[in-house]
Parts: structure tokens; sequence; C-alpha cells
């Protein structure tokens, strides 16, 4: 039995002190009382107003206190047992993993996330506050989604508009759609009252734009740790000097850094999340406040679950701390910059960046370079994004309900023993998991009581405080929340989690909302009708566009999604789950591709930089890795090792043409212990290059070099060249190529370049495709594609197959059948699952075992 409940704390004295000077160290006898530290505190400490100090209830942000050695235990015997179920049903055929990484998230990170196989989420429905899954006959709890206004179910003058405006305006170019684009954009600088706004085309490129654009030669930028993977990755982009990182809303430690900086003469930027999703908890804006007055810091805040779903109006960490703080209200003018997304409160996909003016001209160059090699903001989501900035009364009713339901939750669940992490007014219910194992095995109890919800742990928090992260939305019913109030008890009390109580069970019951009803009808008649007016104005007035047409039946299967599916994922695919229309592109992809597995990026050229960055580190066996790049390598591409691990032992070296790579390899390739990745750019003056004769060339020179992958980025090749415009799977033999280089092959490509719809793929290697499902930046930390759009994508991707020669086709579909990937998926899904009362005592057998071998 896990011990101890959470408690629910009350803010002590002390802790709404904001200190901003050295930190002095406080003494920890028995003796010390309250009133000494108060002392120490007073004399090291700058005050704000009593006033501002926190006045509403916290939770604690540590987990229960736990025999931390026997949680090792266990977890040791839990990943021993894992490991021997996916090795026994593997049987003869064992799996192949190139990194330490690719293998443990293979044997261990990927079964415990599926539950072996019994936690699997295929969403068949919109992502509401219900939802459908594949294989279940009822609806569940959606636990996994950001819906949290509950703005993403569509009405039918909605829907009529989204059918108006993909029938008669390009999917995704913004430059076609001057009038639309611009609404938009004006839309959200008012929205922040900002000076400007500048688009993207997803959520974790508006950091891509935002901190490259602002930060100089001599900016240091200084993260809280807890921030998004995006900040991390925009800050190595960008040309500072120097970054770091300080504790999660820690002060006294983005202090110290800043007091130790002050005579490096640095442009200093701090970036903070307005709400941390994995935690629960906001930035206390009132130490910042005062450490800028101070340290005239630069600060970048990214909204991205922040903007519409806290705050009373849905201005995000400020509007909600001055809410919670009307006595001593915190100036607009704190924040420099804010990003945030389109794909969360709003229910599309993109993201924004707005700030002050001395920032303008900076966004505006880094916007334009990002325009120039990079995709486009779909309509559909400039439409819903001035839906949602055009109905406030709509917005403020839905968020009034969602704090009200968002505060019972926290505290009802904590009266019950329940131990979340956070504050009490945010939209999430951290729920403590422990151990990962612990964490996984919550989130399939909770799906067994009709809960939808994914299991975290590191590195997106620590590894024993492991948790599964419920999200709130406004649309649920007082039925549903007190219905996810009971599944959470009881899924923690069965696993041990925590106990039951002699407590009194509260149920919910909504306050009124503080908008009439007939005020909300009015609002949407008039918006409907003034955007009815613009959407006819900007067909009118359409820009002639350069990108590919839609075909009638790409639109129809655009049409068919969306009713099924919805507007937007509402999360990415391991957060909620996967959509079928995913699924298929990658299936038809591969067979394109003539390669055993795909996967999709909402934005080629961030999956390639992605791809990049996770192709570089360790290989198991080999002391170098060597990464071999043309001189003309793309910019995307380039910052793919920019941002790369730099303990990645990777070495890239670059060649000028094919004449140098060839001795090039060869040099490498007598080293022992070595593996080499090549990447190739195939097109070369509108025709492949003769792979087959490179192919040939590297293999005569090969020498005693581990392994090898080859990545063959066809971004321009798809839709324009090869029999049928098939890319280079129709004009080159992938199979004969990798056979002669014994090489792992991988292809990337752009949906938006071959067919104008948003995204981008990668092919090839199933162990290597495995292994960036849980690796890859722009697949693991961004919001899916939208449903709809995969399925045009899908439609694309299958007329361009039924236009190939029959023999073309068929030479495809064996390829695809024949592929590995699929091999392993019949494997797991045919052999019968081992009982799970079974899985300790193996464990127990195979620890014994190792243990004998190594005394052996």
């Amino acid at each position: 039995m896990e011990k101890g409940p959470s408690r629910i704390l009350k803010m002590s004295q002390t802790e709404a002190i904001c200190r901003v000077s050295k930190a002095v160290e406080l003494p920890n006898g028995p003796e010390t009382t309250e009133a000494d530290r108060m002392k120490v505190a007073d004399s090291t400490a700058v005050r704000l107003p009593q006033a501002a100090s926190p006045s509403v209830s916290k939770r604690s942000h540590s987990s229960p206190s736990r025999g931390f050695s026997l949680a090792m235990l266990q977890e040791s015997l839990a990943f021993a047992s894992s490991y021997l179920q996916v090795r026994l049903k593997e049987g003869k055929k064992p799996y192949n993993p190139l990194t330490k990484i690719g293998r443990f998230n293979h044997y261990i990170v990927d079964p415990l996330f599926r539950w072996h196989g019994r936690n699997d989420r295929i969403v068949a429905s919109q992502s509401l506050g219900r939802v459908s899954m594949q294989g279940e006959n009822r609806s569940v709890l959606n636990g996994g989604s950001h819906n949290y206004a509950g703005l993403y179910e569509l009405s039918p003058q909605d829907e009529q508009l989204q059918r108006k405006c993909l029938d008669n305006l390009p999917l995704a170019d913004a430059e076609a759609v001057p009038l639309l684009n611009q609404l938009m954009v004006d839309g959200l600088a008012r929205f922040f009252n900002a000076d400007c706004c500048y688009t993207t085309t997803t959520g974790y490129q508006s950091n891509v734009l935002g901190l490259p654009a602002i930060a100089r030669d001599n900016s240091l930028i200084v993260m809280d740790e807890k921030c998004h993977n995006s900040i991390f990755t925009a800050s190595y982009m960008s040309r500072a000097r120097a970054r770091k990182k300080f504790r999660h809303n820690d002060m006294a430690h983005l202090q110290s850094i800043l007091e130790s900086t002050q005579g490096d003469h640095f442009d200093i930027i701090v970036v903070v999340e307005g709400l941390y999703s994995m935690d629960g908890t906001i930035p206390p804006l009132d130490c910042l406040y005062v450490l800028k007055k101070k340290f005239n810091f630069t600060l970048y805040v990214d909204e991205a679950h922040s903007f519409g779903s806290i705050g009373k109006t849905g201005g995000g960490c400020l509007e909600m701390w001055n809410d919670q703080h009307p006595e001593a209200l915190i100036p607009e003018d704190v924040i420099d910059v804010r990003s945030a997304v389109l794909s969360k409160a709003v229910g599309g996909i993109g993201g924004f960046v707005c700030a002050t003016a001395p920032f303008q001209e900076g966004l505006r160059r880094r916007a334009e370079e990002l325009a120039k090699r990079g995709e486009s903001l779909t309509t559909s989501t400039m439409l819903q994004t001035l839906s949602l900035l055009r109905q406030p009364r709509r917005l403020v009713s839905h968020l009034h309900r969602l704090l009200d339901l968002s505060r019972f939750c926290h505290e009802e669940l904590a009266r019950q023993g329940v131990h979340i992490y956070g504050d009490v007014y945010v939209p999430m219910l951290p729920v403590y998991g422990g151990r990962p194992s612990k964490a996984a095995e919550l989130s399939h109890v909770l799906r067994q009581q009709g809960l939808v919800a994914s299991p975290v742990s590191a590195p997106a928090v620590e590894i024993w405080e492991s948790r599964v992260r419920v999200t709130l939305s406004a649309s649920y019913s007082d039925e549903d929340v007190n219905a996810l109030i009971d599944a959470i008890i009881t899924a923690s009390q069965r696993i041990g989690l925590s106990r039951p109580t002699n407590v009194p069970r509260q149920m919910y019951r909504c306050a009124t909302s503080p908008v009439d009803e007939r005020e909300l009808k009015r609002e949407a008649q008039e918006v409907h009708a003034d955007l009815s007016r613009a959407l006819q104005q900007q067909i009118e007035q359409l820009v002639a566009t350069q990108h590919a047409g839609i075909s009638a039946a790409e639109i129809a299967a655009g049409h068919a999604a969306r009713q099924v599916y919805g507007l937007g994922s509402g999360s990415a695919r391991w957060i909620l789950g996967t959509f079928p229309p995913h699924l298929e592109v990658e299936d038809f992809t591969a067979q394109l591709t003539r390669q055993p597995a795909a996967l999709t990026y909402p934005d080629s050229d961030l999956g390639l930089m992605s791809t990049i960055a996770g192709l570089c580190r360790p290989v198991m066996a080999c002391r170098r890795h060597y990464f071999l790049v043309p001189a003309s390598l793309p910019s995307t591409a380039e910052e793919g090792f920019r941002v790369a691990s730099k303990n990645s032992g990777t070495v890239c070296l670059t060649y000028a043409d094919r004449d140098a790579l060839v001795p090039l390899f060869e040099a490498l390739s007598w080293r022992s212990a070595t593996y080499l990745t090549l990447y190739l750019d195939p097109v070369v003056g509108g025709g492949y290059m003769n792979l087959m004769a490179l192919a040939t060339q590297l293999a005569a020179k090969r020498g005693v070099i581990q392994g090898m992958t080859v990545l063959l980025n066809d971004t321009n090749g798809l839709g324009r060249l090869g029999p049928s415009q098939l890319g280079i799977a129709s004009a080159v033999d992938l199979v004969r190529f990798s056979q002669i280089l014994s090489a792992r092959i991988l292809v990337s490509g752009s949906f938006y370049r071959a067919f104008g719809l948003p995204g981008g793929y990668l092919a090839g290697d199933p162990t290597i495709i495995e292994e960036l499902r849980y690796t890859s930046r722009c697949y693991m930390f961004t919001t899916s594609p939208q449903p709809f759009v995969m399925a045009m994508v899908k439609e694309a991707l299958q007329g361009r197959l039924s236009a190939a020669p029959v023999e073309e086709r068929h030479t495809m579909a064996m390829a695809t059948k024949s592929r590995p990937g699929n091999v392993l998926s019949m494997l797991r899904r045919t052999v019968r699952r081992l009982p799970q009362e079974w899985a300790p005592l193996l464990a127990l057998v195979l620890v014994f075992l190792h243990v004998l071998f190594k005394m052996v």
C-alpha cells in the first residue's frame, strides 16, 4: 500500500514573501522557530505589498513521502517484467535497436505506456468532453484533450462557414487570403494589447519564431527548467551567447543567476510559461515584476496552455494573477513578448507571437524567413480563431464554468485523499502516480473506469513523481465532473495510491453563468453574419496561388472527416490518442515510398529539423558516430544540428559534392566501432541523381564500419518527379539501394510541396521510426495534424497510387506487406498475452538468471 494522502496547504507568511536578494542559509535545527525564520527573511527580502501575496489556496507541489528503496526494487521488477513479456512475444526475431534509448523505449516505455496493448487509444469521434475509442462500445470522459474552454464543437453555422471556406479558398496559403489573415492577426494583437503579432503553422514553431527573433549576440536566455521543449530548442536556434535554467518557480535561484551576470553586460531574456501543464502551476508574477524592475530584463511568456483557458476573459497568466489579487494589480507591460498556440483553446492548429514595439522589427524579419522556407496557417484555423476572438461573452461564460469546476475537482479530490499537484484554479489535475509503472497502471485503470488520460514520466517530470495528467474542459456536464472525480478516486484507491476516507463525498453543481443565454445567442448570430461577409469578400478578392490545386475528391474527403472528427486534434498523439486518418496516411506513405514504416509531422521543415536532431545520438557498440552532410545543406537541416544534444557524441562532417563524398566515406569506413549517417538530397537539376551508381561506388570503398543510415530528403520530389510523380521510390529501387550499401534507409518529404496540404513525413527503417516516435521533438511535443487535413492527404496519396501503372502498384503493395514492421505488429497482435498475474514471477526468474549469468 502506497502511503500518505495529499494536503491542501495555505501559503505561509514566509511563502508570501518574494525573495529578490542573495539567499541566506536558514538554520534547520529543532529549536528554529517561525519567528527566527521571519527575521532572516525580513533581512534578505524585498516585500511586495501584503495584498499582493497569493491569497488562494495552493496544493503542495512535492509528492507524498514514499519508501525510495522499495520503490526502486518494485520498479526494477516492473521493468524486468515488461522486458520479459515483450521479448517472449518476439520469439526468434528479437528487436534490433541502434541505440540504448531505442531499446529502452521498445522494451519498457512503449509497453508500459500502452499497458501491453490494453490501453491503446485510437479516437473514433470529435475530441469533445466525451469521446469514442475504437474497440469500445461506450463513450469515455476525455481527460487528454486541451479543449479547456469547451469551444471545439462546431455549431451548424460554424460548420457552414468551414464548408464554404474549404470549397472556395486554398487550405493553407496565407498570402492568398490576406483579408482573413490580417483580420486574425489584428484581433490577436488587440486581445493582448500588443503592438504586433505574427503567426506560425504550429504551436511549437511559435517559440522557434519568437526567441531567435529577439535574442542578440550578447543575449543570455534564462529559462525555467520546466519550460516546454520548444523553448529550449528555440534558445539553441538563436544567436544568444549563453543559456541557463533556474529551478521551477524558484525566484531566489533566478535572482542569484541574474546577480552573477551583472558584470557581463548581457542582454537578459527571462522565459517562463503562463501555465505549466504537467505541474498545474503558474509563474509568481509578483516576484518577476520586482525582479524585472531591478534587473531590467526582457520577460518572455509562453502562453500555450494559458491563452483562452485562464483569466476571466482568457487573457492568460497575468489576467489570472490580477483576478486573484485585485488589491495589488501588476501592470500589463510586465510582459514584453508572448507566444501562444491556436491548437489548444482555439481548436485549430498553429501559433503566434505578440510583442511590444521594440521587438517588432526582429519578429518581422524572422517571420519572413520562416515563411519563405516553410508552410502556412490553415484558413480553417483563421476562421476558428476569429470566431473565438469575436465572441467574448461566450468565452467569459465558458471560463467561468471552467474555473468553478477546476476548483471543485482539486478540492474534492484532496478531501478524498488523492494527491493532486498544482494550484486549485488551473484546469488540469496532475494525479500522483509515483513510479513510472504505477502511473501507467493508473492510466489503464482510469480507462477501465471510463476516463482516458495519459501517464507522464521523465523527462517531463521527475521519474519518482510520475503522474497521470487529466485536463479539464468547460464542455463537461455536471454529471461528467462527478463521474471524473469518482473515476480518479476509485482508480487511485484500487492500485494503492490512496486510502478510503470517512469524508462524505460532495457532488458538483455548477454556479450560475455570469452571461445571459439571450446575449450569447445574439452575439453568435452577429459574429456569424460578420464572418460570412468577411469570407465572401475574401473569396471575391482571392489572390492567385502558386500551390498545387486541391481536387474535388480531396475536398470531399476533408468535409467527411470534419463531420466525424471535428476541426482539430486537440492534443499530441501520445496524450489523447491517434485518429484513424493519421494511421491511414502513414500506411499510404509507407506504400508510396516502399518502406516498412512511416510517421507524419504537422510541418515538413520542422520535421526535417527534428529528424536530424533525433539522429544525432550515440549508437550502441560504436565509439564514433559521424554525420556526413553536403555543403548545400538546407537551413532547417542546419538547425537540426544546432539543437541536437551536445552529449550525443555525433561529429558532423561536410562534403562539397559527390566526388568529395566518396574519399571521405572511404577514410571513415576503415575506422572500427564507427557508425555513419549520410544525408543526401537526391534531386539534382530537375531530376534524380544516379543513386544506384553512388551506392555501388560507396559499397566498393566500404571498410569495417559497424553500420550506416542514409537519410534521403525527397522534399522536392514527391508530387513533381518520378513516374506518375510518385517521388524517389518510383525512380529508384530503394530496397536494392539499401542492400548494396547494407544501410538503413530513411526518406523525408513534404505533403505541402507535393499537394498544397500541410504536413510532412518520414518513412523507412521501422526500428528508427519507432525510436523517433519517442525522441523526435516535433512528433512528441506538438499537436498532431488536423484529422480532416490528414484525410485529404490520404486521398491525395491514394490518387497518386491509383494513377500509377498496375505493375508499379503491385510492387509497392508487396513491399509494404513484407515490411518487418508489419510482421512485428502481426506478431504482437496474434501471440497470446501472458496472464498478468504471471508477470512478477517471471520477472523474478529473469532477475535471478541475470544475476546467475553475471556470477558465471
